[in-house]
């Protein structure tokens, strides 16, 4: 296998993972992208290496009245306990600190056990921190404390996909669709995971629907020119990544897929540009690396490639992704 193989080959896989890095549900159609860490303001590290942080906090779902906290103030706060706690677990979002956020979404839901809202956010956070069947738990438990929450079955559909569960994944999206056909996000998340169970334009059906309703979502450009990409229909691929960049300029995901368009119609300078703009953006960015490495090698620059593939290994935390960045260095002499 040739090096240039690798790069095509590999890079569609990074694309699969970077797209539902994106495929989880804020409250509001407007606010696409599930954030750890506040990566555009602030270099925080998420839950994967391999993935550009990317997630502000979680708002609760707006489609049920019952979601205000019932918890009287204390005599010396005027805020809720509920509030305090969210309000901590948000602060540890935006710090990386994962788990301390896990415990406070916790305390939550001692206060307020028949709360949708705990469960919904301690759900959100669990797809982010890849632990899909706590995930699946949590959502499950919104439901059955208030069916009426269209994005509540969106996130489960999410998570049984990353499952590998397409059939029930289809079904959640399904119904979340029931409740509100004008949700964007519902369909994005379901085009991402039709372009992960390989039905390519059921996904592109999603994906012009998603951006028909909510014209200004920059995620939406991205998946639909990431999928493009991979068809091999390049004239609609860079339309779409461009307007992506245009409606974004700081989101590192979307220098990455552009990177890769270039790669795949061996600009190979471009694409090079395209991946140090995702590092500056992105300092760990693992796939960036991985890009610009394989770019490097295709130009017969060595050196370069090898420093960017062996940072991309050391930050890679994906198996598959450290095997495949291994056999490419050992193809360079340069493992171990």
């Amino acid at each position: 296998m040739t090096t240039k193989s690798y790069l095509v080959k590999f890079s569609a896989l990074i694309i699969l993972i970077s797209l539902f890095g994106a495929a989880c549900s804020q409250a509001t159609p407007d606010e696409k992208e599930i954030v750890i860490g506040g990566e555009e303001a602030q270099q925080v590290q998420g839950a994967d290496p391999t993935m550009p942080a990317t997630r502000t906090p979680s708002p609760a779902p707006t489609e049920t009245p019952t979601l205000e906290p019932s918890i009287s103030p204390s005599p010396t706060s005027t805020v809720p306990p509920f509030e305090l706690h969210v309000n901590k677990a948000d602060e540890y979002i935006d710090n990386g600190e994962f788990e301390l956020a896990l415990e406070e979404l916790e305390q939550t839901i001692l206060e307020e056990q028949y709360s949708p809202e705990s469960y919904f956010r301690r759900g959100t956070l669990y797809l982010d921190l890849f632990k899909f069947d706590e995930a699946i738990a949590d959502f499950t438990k919104v439901i059955e404390l208030d069916n009426s929450i269209a994005r509540a079955y969106s996130n489960l559909g999410v998570a049984y996909a990353q499952l590998e569960n397409f059939d029930q994944a289809f079904i959640e999206f399904e119904k979340a669709l029931e409740l509100n056909p004008e949700d964007s996000q519902i369909y994005f998340n379901r085009g991402i995971t039709y372009v992960t169970d390989n039905q390519g334009s059921y996904a592109l059906a999603d994906f012009d629907k998603a951006i028909e309703l909510d014209p200004q979502d920059a995620a939406a450009y991205h998946s639909r020119g990431v999928l493009h990409t991979i068809r091999g229909e390049n004239e609609l691929a860079i339309a779409d990544l461009n307007q992506a960049i245009a409606l974004d300029p700081e989101d590192p995901q979307f220098y990455l897929a552009r990177g890769n368009y270039y790669a795949f119609i061996n600009e190979l300078e471009k694409a090079i540009d395209e991946f140090t703009q995702a590092i500056t953006l992105a300092p760990n960015f693992a796939q960036a690396y991985y890009g610009r490495g394989i770019a490097y090698a295709n130009l017969m620059e060595d050196e370069n490639a090898i420093n960017d593939l062996r940072k991309s290994l050391e930050l890679a935390t994906n198996e598959t992704t450290r095997e495949m960045i291994i056999e490419i260095l050992k193809t360079l002499d340069a493992y171990p």
